[in-house]
């Protein structure tokens, strides 16, 4: 008995519900026009979320750019030093066999050795 009493007061209230909807011809389409209205609100909600997710991933690929272009400017730098360094170290090279020359020709001057080269 207590089902019944509880299922007629669920139907009840349903009916003074859909009365209430129903008053006029024009609730059903306001309630078409809210419930349309309400899609359009979560749909504008889920393209403010994914705005924001946007721009969050926009800042941190501009951040991941910076830190890229920094390190690139640091390679650069580096490059510059060891080209800088290479060509000390030719240069140096140069002098190292102008001078191992030169000691090569004052010992077989000095010696009397004759090394078939002039």
């Amino acid at each position: 008995m207590d089902q019944i009493s509880k299922k007629r007061t669920s139907q009840y209230e349903k009916e003074v519900q859909s009365k209430r909807r129903g008053e006029r011809n024009i609730d059903p389409m306001l309630q078409t026009i809210a419930e349309k209205l309400d899609i359009i609100e979560i749909g504008q909600r889920r393209l403010e979320a994914g705005q924001t997710r946007i721009e969050t991933i926009h800042a941190r690929l501009e951040a991941e750019v910076t830190r890229v272009e920094a390190e690139l400017v640091r390679i650069e730098q580096r490059l510059i030093r060891l080209e800088t360094e290479a060509a000390q170290i030719k240069e140096g090279q140069g002098e190292v066999q102008k001078a191992w020359k030169r000691v090569l020709a004052l010992f077989t001057r000095k010696s009397g050795i004759n090394t078939g080269q002039e």
